[in-house]
């Protein structure tokens, strides 16, 4: 998970600081994919025809929510600890966009906070099957 400006590209480190509009994150996330063989050589059958079962298939890699928050109050509205979803454009959860081979994921900010300080901000990602996966990035300024 990785804070950049958007304008220049550049990675944005401890104790930068970033105009709201230009600041982002960048989710990367991927996959490792399995295959399974027969590990017996024995065989009495010379050929056969394979076909896929009629199984619904359960995507233990789906995210199911990620929350965004800081540890300074952004606004009145948001006080420090309290979900920044509905500033961060975050996709819906149940887009097919999270199946398959992951990409990165940008999440761009939409409001400046009240006043420009430094926020520490913490994402957490809910993923079907396995524990939640939090990080912290560096103190970052946001700017109006």
């Amino acid at each position: 998970m990785t804070p950049f400006n958007s304008m220049t590209t550049d990675t944005l480190g401890n104790m930068d600081s970033v105009k709201s509009s230009d600041f982002m994150v960048s989710l990367r996330f991927s996959r490792t994919q399995f295959s399974c063989k027969n590990a017996s050589g024995f065989s009495l059958i010379q050929s056969a025809m394979a076909f896929k079962p009629n199984v619904q298939e359960v995507y233990f890699d789906t995210i199911k929510q990620i929350t965004i928050t800081s540890d300074q109050d952004f606004n009145s509205t948001h006080p420090a600890g309290t979900s920044l979803n509905d500033l961060f454009e975050i996709p819906d959860s149940s887009s097919g966009y999270y199946r398959g081979q992951y990409s990165d994921l940008q999440y761009g900010l939409y409001k400046a906070p009240d006043t420009e300080i430094y926020h520490r901000f913490s994402i957490n990602v809910e993923i079907a099957g396995s524990l939640p996966y939090d990080t912290i990035l560096p103190p970052i300024k946001i700017l109006y």
